[in-house]
């Protein structure tokens, strides 16, 4: 939500500022892969992800005031179709390449059997059992929560509650993770596909025969908005518990320990704060030709805008 609300006041300032409130900012694919390789890396050496990109952001500041200074803007003249062509490619194949491997990703959650027959579907079943041979990790959090094995009626817990303890899941119609969730998956595979023929059929309505040419026109500027909201009422009315976005209920930091101002060195080492002119160089790059090259994108006399 950090970032959210920063991206948020950025977009205001943009939009009061910079003499150009049609333009929406937002976190593009290369941004977007540079994020996710940040958090991974502070994840992995268990650095703190927030004050890190702190001082990112700072350093990145500093270096896009240079290049106003400078202005580098000037130097937007040199790039050609070529050019823009390449970098809007690059973006769409990195969201297409992230909305694939959400959609693999889910094939691991929600598993299905691929060798079951229907005759036999009444004898699947997928139960919870006391662990055979329990680690120690699992006996400390037996004894943290005061009970035993034998009090523990593993044939009635529930799926969360059987990882909670523990258990293990043993039937013909268990993953490795529990038992086989085939509908969830395959609802989402329909939603993504239908999502993308429906859009880009309501992005071409304009050039269809039907309705007048002002409808076919506002159908097709709102299309993606509107299949957005088609394709969430069918979820909602079909009722499959498809993966959801989770949204904060309350406007607070993600951690209520924590207060809206970030230290740009928390919990990291001192050293942290010189090496982040690295990445924030790279940031920089990204930044300025996205903007930049998004700008002549949209400033094209073919668009009116």
């Amino acid at each position: 939500i950090e970032s959210l609300f920063g991206a948020s006041l950025t977009g205001i300032a943009y939009s009061l500022f910079a003499g150009q409130p049609l333009t929406i900012l937002g976190s593009t694919g290369p941004v977007l892969v540079f994020e996710k390789i940040l958090f991974k890396f502070c994840r992995d050496y268990h650095l703190s992800y927030l004050s890190l990109r702190t001082s990112i952001g700072l350093w990145t500041s500093f270096l896009c005031i240079v290049l106003v200074a400078t202005d580098a803007s000037s130097l937007v003249c040199y790039i050609t179709r070529f050019t823009e062509e390449a970098f809007a490619a690059l973006i769409c194949i990195i969201f297409i390449y992230e909305a694939l491997e959400k959609l693999f990703h889910l094939r691991e959650i929600y598993a299905f059997n691929m060798h079951n027959n229907l005759d036999e579907l009444t004898s699947y079943s997928c139960v919870c059992n006391e662990p055979p041979n329990p680690s120690n990790e699992t006996l400390k959090m037996w004894k943290e929560k005061n009970v035993t094995a034998h009090d523990i009626s593993w044939g009635n817990l529930t799926v969360s509650e059987c990882k909670t303890f523990h258990g293990v899941f043993v039937g013909s119609a268990c993953s490795l993770h529990g038992p086989y969730i085939p509908d969830v998956l395959f609802w989402c595979v329909i939603l993504f596909f239908t999502t993308f023929f429906l859009s880009s059929f309501l992005k071409q309505f304009k050039t269809k025969r039907y309705f007048p040419t002002k409808v076919r026109s506002t159908i097709s500027d709102f299309a993606v908005f509107l299949t957005i909201v088609i394709m969430v009422a069918i979820d909602y009315l079909v009722g499959v518990p498809s993966p959801k976005l989770h949204v904060p209920e309350k406007f607070e930091p993600t951690d209520p320990n924590r207060g809206w101002i970030i230290s740009p060195l928390g919990e990291n080492p001192w050293w942290t704060l010189l090496i982040a002119a690295i990445p924030a160089l790279l940031c920089t790059i990204l930044i300025f030709m996205d903007q930049q090259i998004t700008a002549v994108i949209i400033n094209r006399k073919e668009h009116k805008l």
